[in-house]
């Protein structure tokens, strides 16, 4: 019986190995990842962009055999580091393919050879020299190219936990562990940004072994300064040669997300017991509504600021969620305040064109309106919310003056005018003297109202598109005033003198210097008009 097995074509393997990494700062990235293994903790790099050389020193403990280093897939480390840190022992070949000739210096004995000619396989002398450290490893590298290494480098080394010297000058490592206050967890090390102030950040940078392997950015805020997690390389593993991808990253990004979950709500209980309730809702409210532990609220006697909003101006119709006629409060409302009735919390959807009366009536009571749900299931506050959405509306007119019709740009309705309006809700009910609303067809246009806007609570003016048609809104807005306008007016002569103006009678040459007699009927066809001699 014929049979098969695995077989590993050795010259090929060799051949094909300088297409497996992706990057060529891999070379260095690797290199300082042996030199931390090898406990540095100083790795002098310095490069000569014109030469094409790259050098590499650390005072780790050395290299005590040349032959591991060279070995494809076979890590030379210590058994505690590979159950710690799973070396693939595929790094330092990197260097064969990205220079043209290597030298390594370490505890006084030295290889120097063409990289061509290892990759053939030809034998490399090991050779005493006295030339380099005690302890330690020099590894030079000539004919290599890394343009832009300066910058590079200080991006590579952000979160490297060994210090790092380019040409000379130490490299900022903002994101290395002993820089940051952090919390140890099942997955690592985690570093979250406002754990005093409340000012979170919704941006991660993720490390493995001191090099970046995850970023999940913060798309509405892309400058902001990120949490950052040192991941356990016990438990978690890099791709394989690059290391600088997870396996399984989108499985590993939803662990790391909850695992960041789990630590807010650890420091929002410490907070909790440490501050006064007013002081952690002002400052954490957002981070409790963000990580979903707003049940952390539900023993509070307050109700934070950011889930109210008071009606601070004139209710109209828009599509963006900044409703600029609302505003929070400037304080948490206390219990007990709601409970005996000083402030009635209600819930009621945005202006639609269908529920401009409720605002109105809301506004007129000084109600508090609720911004959204964001408040736990369990919270004391939901009982007491009057929910205006459920209820039914009526409107009530007092000594109607006119009735009329107007077709705008964007809107047709009804128009009522009269001395007052009132809405009726309920038990509820608010009159209005001064301001015009928007109900059911209608306009209800009360004396003290002149400016027209009230055409707002019928139309966004906003098209499919999101774009805002500000000139349709003006010209519906001043329609609907010089309808009101010529509504009102109580002295003939006046209405005449402004439908002459409208009509513009002085662009017909026939007309001029002749007396008519008018007689205005109820409609076009009912006027009378004849000429005076």
């Amino acid at each position: 019986m014929d049979t098969v097995q695995v077989r590993i074509n050795e010259e090929g393997t060799l051949r094909n190995q300088r297409f497996a990494f992706s990057d060529r700062f891999t070379l260095v990235t690797e290199l300082l990842q042996n030199a931390r293994r090898a406990g540095a903790t100083l790795i002098e790099v310095s490069h000569d962009p014109v030469s094409r050389t790259l050098r590499v020193r650390d005072n780790g403990h050395g290299i005590d055999d040349f032959g591991k280093l060279l070995a494809f897939n076979e890590s030379g480390w210590g058994e505690a580091l590979r159950a710690e840190e799973h070396p693939f022992g595929a790094g330092f070949s990197r260097c064969l393919y990205a220079a043209s000739r290597c030298t390594v210096i370490s505890r006084g004995r030295q290889i120097a050879f063409d990289t061509a000619a290892a990759l053939a396989r030809s034998e490399i002398p090991v050779e005493e020299t006295d030339y380099g450290p005690e302890m330690g490893t020099i590894i030079e590298l000539e004919g290599v190219e890394l343009p832009d290494l300066d910058s590079r480098l200080a991006t590579l080394c952000m979160g490297f936990p060994v210090q790092v010297e380019f040409n000379g000058r130490p490299i900022d490592r903002p994101r290395a562990p002993y820089r940051l206050s952090s919390v140890e967890t099942p997955l690592g090390s985690v570093h979250l940004v406002g754990t005093h102030s409340g000012q979170h950040s919704l941006s991660v940078d993720v490390y493995l072994q001191g090099f970046r392997v995850m970023f999940l950015p913060n798309y509405l805020s892309i400058n902001e300064t990120p949490n950052v997690v040192h991941l356990d390389s016990k438990v978690f593993f890099a791709r394989l040669p690059d290391r600088d991808t997870l396996i399984d990253a989108d499985v590993q990004e939803t662990k790391i997300r909850q695992q960041i979950r789990q630590t807010w709500r650890d420091t929002l209980l410490v907070r909790k017991a440490q501050m006064a309730a007013a002081e952690l809702i002002e400052d954490f409210f957002n981070v409790m509504r963000h990580h979903r532990h707003l049940e952390l609220l539900n023993d509070i006697e307050l109700i934070p600021r950011q889930v109210c909003e008071r009606i601070k101006g004139y209710p109209q119709r828009t599509l963006t969620p900044h409703l600029d006629f609302l505003e929070h409060p400037v304080h948490a409302l206390p219990r007990q305040d709601i409970e005996s009735g000083r402030f009635q919390l209600v819930r009621l959807d945005w202006p639609d064109g269908q529920n401009a009366a409720k605002w109105m009536l809301a506004r007129a009571k000084g109600y508090v309106v609720m911004a959204s749900d964001d408040l736990d299931a369990g919270h004391w506050i939901h009982p007491t919310v009057r929910d205006l959405n459920k209820e039914d509306v009526s409107i009530r007119v007092t000594h109607e003056h006119q009735r009329s019709y107007l077709d705008g740009s964007w809107i047709s309705a009804h128009v009522i005018l009269c001395e007052e309006v009132t809405v009726c809700m309920g038990d509820v009910e608010a009159t209005f003297s001064e301001d015009g609303l928007y109900h059911d067809g209608t306009l209800y246009i009360p004396a003290g109202e002149r400016s027209g806007r009230a055409v707002r609570q019928c139309a966004s003016y906003y098209d499919g598109h999101d774009r805002f048609h500000e000139s349709d809104m003006n010209a519906d807005v001043g329609a609907l005033a010089d309808l009101i306008r010529r509504l009102r007016m109580a002295d003939p002569e006046e209405a005449m003198r402004s439908l002459i103006s409208d009509a513009r009678s002085e662009r017909y040459p026939l007309l001029r210097g002749l007396s008519f007699r008018v007689q205005i009927g109820i409609d076009a066809g009912s006027h009378e008009i004849s000429l005076i001699e």
